[in-house]
């Protein structure tokens, strides 16, 4: 995995004729996963862009990240290609990985406080329908809930229950007392 650009760096111009790539998207509380299906892209150019919000503009306008991906794509010849997302929050650019694999590009972007902690309600900031080619990735997608039910079986330690000689105890109670419920029943008649 390499780290991504900063804001200060400068991409070429891209390419007057380029594709937008298809993107899929999952997350959890901390982080986002993005997988660019691009193949044998060799040197991507990654830069994402904070963009804080305007002073004077509704507090509920909040800040959030611009992503742009760039490069060459395929064997010879080569297409360029360029994606843009409008991210719904921002983006903790430094401990934010990309890794190149032989078919797609698959980043790790992790949220920035104060979106840490919570789920996105959606991936891009503008409301509605995601543009054609960004799509959910299903295999990698977790819940808030399932995250939680995943925490705690990683938190449960048998450890912390008592002696099971206990259980043991107590299941032999129960069984006495329901042999003398027969017992009992069995005079009666």
């Amino acid at each position: 995995m390499s780290p991504l650009e900063e804001d200060g760096d400068k991409l070429p111009q891209a390419p007057p004729q380029y594709m937008t790539p298809p993107v899929s998207w999952a997350q959890r509380r901390d982080r986002l996963y993005l997988t660019v299906e691009v193949s044998e892209c060799a040197k991507p150019q990654v830069r994402l862009q904070d963009c804080p919000p305007l002073a004077g503009t509704d507090p509920s306008k909040q800040p959030h990240c611009v992503l742009e991906v760039k490069g060459m794509q395929g064997a010879q010849p080569q297409k360029p290609f360029l994606l843009q997302l409008d991210l719904y929050g921002n983006i903790d650019i430094q401990e934010s990985r990309v890794g190149v694999g032989p078919r797609a590009l698959s980043l790790v972007l992790l949220k920035e406080t104060p979106h840490a902690g919570v789920h996105w309600p959606r991936l891009l900031r503008p409301e509605g329908r995601p543009p054609k080619g960004v799509k959910v990735d299903w295999d990698k997608w977790k819940d808030e809930e399932d995250e939680d039910k995943e925490k705690n079986a990683k938190e449960f330690d048998v450890g912390d229950l008592d002696d099971m000689h206990k259980f043991d105890e107590f299941a032999d109670e129960e069984l006495d007392s329901e042999g003398e419920n027969d017992n009992l029943s069995d005079t009666e008649d």
